[in-house]
């Protein structure tokens, strides 16, 4: 079984950026965010530096290093965009008692549970339902 081709080019533009990065090559706005993401993560910096691995099958998404680093970006993307609105608002509270990287990786894991429950009952998330988990989520890491 092979990825979806959207999947699979998604996956370049991560090794296309640690490449630039290792260059140290100009990079887009979006490369830049990407490789913020990217230094977060060194564990994935060996996924990263081979071509070879944008095609590969994992196990579980817990061991997919680029549905991570994606959640990740997701993540900056929304909080730059405040969509779903408030959002942001709740980034920046949780910032003030929580680190800015342990909120980032917190709000992914939100996201992909939110993600993962819409695909199974096969509907899109529901933005107001993400935004309260998302809060509860971060409330209960402040207590």
């Amino acid at each position: 079984m092979h990825h979806n081709y959207d999947v699979d080019k998604l996956r370049v533009i991560f090794v296309d950026t640690f490449k630039k990065m290792k260059l140290s090559l100009a990079l887009t706005d979006l490369e830049k965010q990407i490789a913020y993401v990217i230094g977060l993560y060194p564990q994935y910096h060996q996924y990263l530096s081979d071509y070879q691995q944008t095609g590969r099958m994992y196990e579980s998404d817990d061991s997919n290093p680029f549905l991570t680093l994606s959640l990740h970006v997701a993540i900056l993307e929304q909080v730059s965009t405040n969509r779903p609105e408030g959002i942001l608002d709740l980034y920046h509270l949780a910032t003030g008692y929580i680190a800015a990287i342990e909120v980032e990786k917190l709000m992914a894991g939100v996201l992909y549970d939110q993600m993962h429950e819409a695909l199974l009952q096969g509907h899109p998330p529901d933005e107001s339902e993400y935004l309260q988990k998302l809060k509860n989520a971060l409330l209960q890491e402040k207590s």
